[in-house]
């Protein structure tokens, strides 16, 4: 499937991203077409994170630190937050700045996260 010289990462993942997924996913399904948006969100999230597997240094850096990244999910304004730091990925949040409705909230969450991830990993 991969040529040889790309690397295939492993993507983990901190305890509370399952959490930001479903409680995203319900969202989804309470303003969308019930199921079918959970279904979609849901499928989303899950080819977002297997293309973490491959290349997750192309994505933008957050706030210009080189160990935290953001992918924008297409079309559903969702950021998916991830630690980097040679060969270990993690990802630590899964948010939506429109389901919070408050960008101190929003940002003092991810800030949270951040320092979950290099307390993890403070060589990060």
């Amino acid at each position: 499937m991969f040529s040889d010289d790309v690397e295939v990462w492993s993507v983990d993942t901190l305890r509370e991203v399952d959490r930001d997924i479903a409680q995203l996913t319900q969202w989804y399904g309470e303003n969308g077409d019930g199921k079918k948006s959970e279904l979609k969100f849901a499928d989303s999230v899950a080819r977002a994170l297997r293309s973490l597997t491959t290349f997750p240094r192309n994505h933008r850096m957050w706030e210009d630190e080189d160990t935290i990244r953001r992918f924008d999910l297409p079309s559903h304004n969702v950021a998916i937050i991830y630690f980097i730091d040679d060969d270990y990925l993690e990802v630590i949040a899964v948010q939506a700045f429109h389901t919070l409705a408050d960008p101190e909230r929003y940002n003092r969450l991810i800030t949270e996260r951040v320092k979950i991830a290099k307390a993890r990993h403070p060589k990060g």
